[in-house]
């Protein structure tokens, strides 16, 4: 009985590895019929991408490699400016909030000297009639 159920299963295991087979082919097929229909659109364009192991013939890649490094530093810079714009804009928040001096951003950029203190409502802190606590 074993051996039956084991000669039944080697069946249906080399019927699985058959059609594994067959499907691998075809995959194999469909990869080499897409490389071919994409190397006749770079042909029309008038553009030829070496496939893998052939020597590069176009010198103009340089030109388009330098012109997105220099795409990619200008979108650094600009989300770096954006980060900076987003800190600036918080702390501003944040001061007013707490009721402190609104730092200025042309400050920043000169030569820090420290600012004197001064009241945003122009009332002591004696004279305050409400009181709110931050319970953190």
């Amino acid at each position: 009985m074993k051996s039956v159920e084991e000669a039944k299963e080697a069946k249906a295991n080399e019927a699985l590895r058959r059609k594994a087979g067959q499907d691998r082919g075809a995959a194999v097929e469909n990869l080499k019929l897409k490389e071919a229909e994409q190397e006749v659109e770079r042909k029309k364009k008038g553009k030829s991408i070496p496939l893998v192991g052939q020597p590069v013939e176009y010198p103009c890649w340089s030109v388009e490699k330098l012109a997105d490094q220099k795409a990619r530093a200008a979108i650094k810079a600009q989300i770096e400016a954006d980060k900076r714009e987003r800190a600036e804009k918080f702390a501003r928040e944040k001061a007013i909030r707490d009721g402190q001096p609104v730092p200025d951003s042309s400050a920043r950029a000169g030569p820090s000297t420290p600012a004197a203190p001064t009241m945003a409502s122009g009332v002591k802190g004696s004279e305050y009639k409400d009181t709110r606590l931050q319970v953190p």
